[in-house]
Order: structure tokens, then sequence, then C-alpha cells
């Protein structure tokens, strides 16, 4: 109900103590504009009402462009903002260098050498890696991928100090087993640390590797796989197994990566690695978000506790069909555990920090035993931004907001009242 002039008060039927979180996300829509559509998920809102700083003036497959309306509440100096459509990291490195892009979320590699020291003075970049994991997913519900031996096998086998240091250019370190161990440290229980790393292995040595990898295959041949005379891996049905992860070819960080990871699961296990490199994200996307075809992906989590992440792979309500659409949760291996529910629901009961951190030592517990997607390294927020023509940026000594520009994001909103044209 209202509350004053601008205030509201919110009273919620049940406790919930991730409530403000779920309430950030939440758009807000006109009530008496949308509740006359039959069916909202087919009508494209020709004349959208909304309550932000901007309206649509232009849009189209080569750019959109927002301009500020004339009654916004708050302080705005932002008047007009255009994203242009950039086929990959190298042509947006193109328009960064010429000085015509002002923000970017692109990786730079060697960005200081690159991108900072053709202008000091004004290009900058902040690649802060609080956030979740950037993952190897399969659909777990289709076999050999259902099989748990087989996601640990080649999780096992990913040589992630490579990928680290060659594929992601030393921004991106190797990430642990559960996923979110660089994004929630304090939340980490002590006792699976061991574990963890068994699970996911730095693999920073050539010998390390060799161990790890003959560890893999031992797991695979208790779970029934075995090797043909061409030491191909074959499943327990008789069947070669095989993978075939898609990526955009522009995104060159990725690329190089995967092809590190191919390289690796082919000589360590003998699974051969038909690497596909699509066009753009219109080709990219519908393969990757419904696990068609297997690919790294990110992952939903954030918030001041690590619950959203839980949930995404626990709560059987987020699971979609095999090949339908999970963008909208994130759980892209199509993986549940009903057993976990009653964890996460305990954890919404309570405020108590304590409580919380003894409901989240029991769900990694749960997250290593059915390690349900193969977490690779730590996704940086890549975010480059010229001082040229507007100040007021985040950046590691003022940290107020995440600077990546994406679908998402809520901090676009104070970072764009935080900015100021330079006179």
């Amino acid at each position: 109900k209202a509350v004053g002039t601008y205030g509201v008060q919110i009273n919620l039927v049940k406790a919930d103590s991730t409530f403000p979180q779920i309430f950030n996300n939440i758009v807000m829509l006109p009530k008496h504009i949308w509740t006359k559509q039959t069916d909202p998920t087919k009508w494209t809102d020709p004349n959208p009402v909304g309550t932000g700083p901007f309206t649509v003036t232009r849009f189209n497959s080569q750019e959109y462009v927002l301009t500020k309306r004339a009654h916004y509440w708050q302080p705005m100096h932002i008047t007009c903002l255009a994203r242009l459509y950039e086929s990959g990291n190298d042509s947006a490195m193109l328009s960064m260098l010429a000085g015509t892009a002002d923000w970017t979320h692109n990786f730079v590699p060697s960005v200081q050498t690159v991108y900072v020291k053709r202008d000091p003075a004004h290009f900058h970049y902040w690649y802060s890696t609080l956030s979740g994991p950037i993952g190897f997913f399969m659909d777990d519900t289709k076999y050999p991928y259902s099989v748990k031996a087989l996601r640990v096998a080649i999780s096992m086998s990913i040589n992630r100090q490579n990928v680290f240091k060659d594929g992601e250019y030393g921004y991106g370190p190797p990430a642990g087993a559960m996923g979110m161990e660089h994004q929630y440290p304090k939340w980490v229980d002590p006792k699976l640390k061991k574990q963890d790393l068994a699970l996911a292995p730095i693999n920073a040595s050539t010998a390390a590797w060799n161990k790890n990898v003959k560890a893999a295959k031992a797991l695979l041949k208790k779970a029934g796989f075995t090797w043909n005379s061409s030491n191909a891996l074959i499943d327990p049905k008789g069947n070669a197994v095989t993978l075939e992860p898609h990526v955009i070819s522009g995104w060159t960080d990725w690329v190089a990566s995967l092809k590190i990871m191919q390289q690796n699961l082919q000589d360590g296990l003998g699974i051969p690695v038909d690497l596909k490199l699509d066009p753009d994200w219109g080709a990219w996307y519908p393969i990757a978000n419904t696990e068609s075809k297997n690919s790294l992906l990110w992952t939903y989590s954030g918030g001041p506790t690590p619950y959203a992440f839980f949930n995404e792979f626990f709560n059987p309500k987020n699971v979609t069909a095999t090949g339908t659409d999970e963008e909208v949760s994130g759980d892209w291996a199509h993986f549940s555990d009903a057993s976990a529910m009653p964890l996460l629901s305990q954890w919404t009961r309570t405020y108590s920090k304590k409580a919380q951190l003894a409901i989240a030592y029991k769900l990694e517990a749960k997250m290593l035993k059915d390690f349900p997607f193969i977490p690779v390294f730590v996704g940086p927020v890549w975010f480059t931004y010229s001082t040229k023509y507007f100040t007021g940026w985040p950046d590691q000594k003022h940290p107020y907001g995440n600077g990546q520009w994406g679908a998402g994001t809520v901090d676009w909103l104070p970072l764009l009242t935080h900015l100021k044209p330079v006179k």
C-alpha cells in the first residue's frame, strides 16, 4: 500500500529472507494496459509505458538509441544513450581504439597494452572477478551426459591453468567444482575444499594434468566406460562419446579456451570434440540456451548470499523440457534435485547468517555430489570505459556498481545517474 507521497509498504504472506533480492529484479508494468491482453507472451507492446529515465528513439539490428525522458524524477545528466552492434571482440576493439565507444563490455587481450596505453589519460578498464563461473554445460537428461562420472572425468581432464593463462589472458581465474567459491569465499565449507579441488583441479603442470587424467580414466572405467582400438571413449551402451560445443566466432577468448579444452579431452580421454564457430548471437544463443549442443555459459548467481546460485540448479521449478529454452532460470543443464528443496525452504525462513551458513554447507555437499555442470573459469566483469567525454564511472576504488553492459544488470541506473559529461 502507498505510504506518503513516494513510499510503498509491501506485506508478505510469509517470511522470506530472499525477498529483497527478488524484488530488486521485478519489472513493474502498468496494470491498466497489461490486464487487457489475452496473451501477454505474444503481445509486442507498441507503445510501452515504463518508469525508467529513457524512451526508445530508434531500434534496429545495428543499433538502438534511447533518449532521456523530459520528466524523469531524479537528476540524470545523460541525454542520449546509443548502443551499437559489433560482430565480435575484434570489431568492437576498432571502435574502442578510435574513441567512438565510451563504454564496452568486451574481452580485450592484454588490455593495458592494447587499450589503456593508447590514451592513458582517458582509456581505463576494471575486470572484476567478484562474479560467478563460466561453465561447460551439457543436457544432463541426455545419455551419456546424464552419467555423473563422465561429467566429473571431463572436469578433471581440463587444464584450467592453461585456460586461465592462454584462453582468458590471465583475467578469468580457475573456478572450483562448486562454482561459487570465488564469488562467495566466506560461505564455503572448509571441510569440502579438498574434495572441491579433486573434482575441478587447476592442473598447473603437465605432470599434474597426466595424474588427474589417469584418475579420470579410472573413474570412467569403474562406471562401465571403455576405449576401442583407436583409443576413443565408448559409453556403457557401446556408443562413442562425442562433444559438439558451439561458440560465437568473434568471442575470441571463449574460442581459445574451448580449443584448449578440445585438446585436453581428445588427448586425455579420447573424446572427439567437434568445435563449431557460429557467426553471431542469433545463430548461437538458441543452441546454447536449450543445450541442444554443448556450450560454455554463464550462471545467474548474484546477490548478498549464494541462495540464488543453489536455487538455480536444484529447484525442479526451474527445469524445462529437454530442447527448450532455459533463459529465465539459467538452469542450462536441465538438472534438478528435489531433495534440496527443504534446505532451500529453510533458508528463506531465516534471517540468521549462522543458520544460512549451515544450510549453505549442506547444499555445497549436494553440489559436489550431484555435479550438475562443469565450472571452468570465473567470468570476469568485462568493463572498459573512456573518461574523455564522461566521468563518474565505477572502478576498483569506487565500486558502487557493476560496470558491465548487459541484460539484467540492475546497476545500470545508479551508474547512469553517476555519470556526468566533461565540460
